[in-house]
């Protein structure tokens, strides 16, 4: 009997281990599998959360790891989408625990359509930790900062330092900075784990030492995957600064005529204003619009007696509309808000953007842990695997033409879908969220399970890489002996 554990992929996950999911016993995939290999396969259905989040895939990774540890015979670990990136971190963390004596503890690794992410260190050391940690190193960094201040005046604890030796001594033994070195050294042990893990997919040692047990088993279209390749490089132009000057001049000056106008009411009616509010119109009054009265009445006395400019001002109409309508102050604060708008927008809109690009990415990417930044997307373990497809070209077409044949289906789903709302539920608007919310093989990423010639070719793979034996329905299919010369 060969232990099979299977990892469903995200959303994807179900109370019984039994039922229609790939990944339950007694599933028509799981039948048909069955049906090519000799050895009785112990479906071993692994629960997650299922969550787009790489601290549930890390948790889960854990878990798994210790359910592969607890194992008589080592087993064949089988994860689709990021089910398969769970059971690469189990990977890791037995690697990290055994070196490569991990091996003997499994007999093979197989991820479907899984996309994996490797990551390296934020460059702000501060944002490698959480909220506790931040505090930790600013403690840590305030308790040196002291005592160096205290060294620079050459005094140490109110008394005269007499050598630099001597002051030197007196600082490494402080509490203050033993304290302080201490926190340093849990923060850095802290780290550590990610610091060895980042090390680990960067020189690609997993993929190295797993080569003859781990294979992955994706179609070259695979949405989630391409996608996710393809988000790690786009950049999005989320806010367009037009609308972020439209945004603030609207409301800033609505905000400052406004304001103008009520003071105004108010001195009218004879009421006292609150202090602050009274204070911040003097000083409206006085630095902005005073000013533009000046300079236009500075403009009007500079004309030229009997010309144009000089009858325009002189004129009682004109002096009557500007005093009615308060054009003058009106339009001051209209230009006051049009320039901070558009230095505001100017300034603000590429960071701004730039935020939300890296909020969107985040979610899509399911990443919210601290202190890492994803560097690279790739389609499996192996990191410089140049290209995404790795299935024989006749499985990736049948693929094709069951997602072409649920595509009706497909089709009143996403309508269904923009009706409601769903495309942004609680789970998500990301790639992977909406890509589960199609169950069948509308979209080739959840396709797998629902082709034959794919439970062939899982079928040929544990045969040929991790030594199972085919039934003789096997031997005499034709598709499946071909299949399996192959990979031979």
């Amino acid at each position: 009997m060969v232990r099979l554990i299977t990892v469903h992929g995200t959303f994807a996950g179900r109370d019984s281990d039994t039922g229609e999911s790939w990944w339950q016993k007694g599933s028509p995939f799981m039948v048909e599998l069955q049906n090519h290999v000799a050895e009785d396969l112990e479906i071993a259905p692994f629960h997650w959360s299922g969550a787009n989040s790489e601290v549930d895939r890390r948790r889960t990774g854990t878990k798994l790891a210790s359910a592969i540890h607890d194992c008589e015979d080592p087993p064949i670990v089988v994860g689709h989408s990021h089910g398969g990136s769970a059971a690469i971190q189990a990977l890791l963390l037995l690697y990290l625990r055994r070196g490569q004596k991990c091996c003997d503890l499994v007999r093979g690794f197989v991820t479907v359509g899984t996309p994996m992410f490797r990551f390296r260190p934020n460059r702000n050391p501060f944002s490698r930790f959480d909220v506790a940690g931040r505090l930790m190193l600013l403690v840590a960094l305030g308790l040196i900062t002291v005592k160096i201040a205290e060294m620079a005046t050459g005094t140490y604890a109110g008394e005269r330092i007499r050598n630099f030796g001597g002051g030197i001594n007196e600082f490494v033994l402080s509490v203050e900075f033993i304290l302080a070195a201490v926190i340093l050294v849990v923060l850095y042990a802290y780290s550590f784990r990610n610091t060895r893990r980042q090390k680990i997919f960067r020189d690609n040692t997993l993929a190295e030492h797993f080569s003859d047990r781990y294979v992955a088993l994706n179609h070259d279209q695979d949405e989630a995957i391409n996608g996710l390749i393809k988000a790690k490089t786009v950049s999005p132009k989320l806010i367009k600064m037009k609308t972020v000057f439209v945004a603030l001049f609207s409301s800033m000056s609505f905000v400052f005529v406004g304001f103008f106008f009520l003071m105004h009411a108010l001195d009218l009616q004879g009421l006292s204003p609150p202090t602050a509010l009274a204070d911040g119109f003097v000083a409206l009054q006085e630095e902005v619009i005073d000013p533009a009265e000046d300079a236009i009445y500075a403009g009007a006395a500079a004309a030229e007696p009997g010309g144009v400019a000089d009858r325009i001002f002189q004129s009682e109409a004109l002096s009557g509309v500007l005093g009615l309508f308060a054009l003058v102050p009106v339009g001051t604060l209209i230009i006051l808000s049009a320039g901070i708008a558009l230095l505001v927008s100017l300034v603000a809109t590429p960071g701004l953007s730039a935020f939300l690009t890296a909020q969107l990415k985040s979610q899509s990417f399911g990443d919210d842990g601290f202190g890492e930044t994803i560097d690279q997307v790739a389609p499996g373990l192996d990191f410089s695997q140049p290209t995404v497809g790795t299935l024989p070209k006749a499985v990736q077409q049948e693929m094709i033409s069951a997602s072409t044949n649920d595509a009706g289906e497909a089709i009143q789903r996403l309508r269904e879908l923009l009706s409601s709302g769903e495309l942004l539920d609680s789970k998500g608007a990301d790639l992977v969220a909406q890509s589960m919310k199609f169950e069948r093989s509308e979209l080739l990423h959840n396709a797998y399970f629902h082709s034959p010639l794919f439970a062939k070719q899982l079928a040929a793979e544990l045969i040929v890489r991790f030594g199972l034996t085919p039934t003789p329905s096997f031997e005499s299919d034709v598709i499946l002996r071909d299949l399996r010369h192959k990979l031979a």
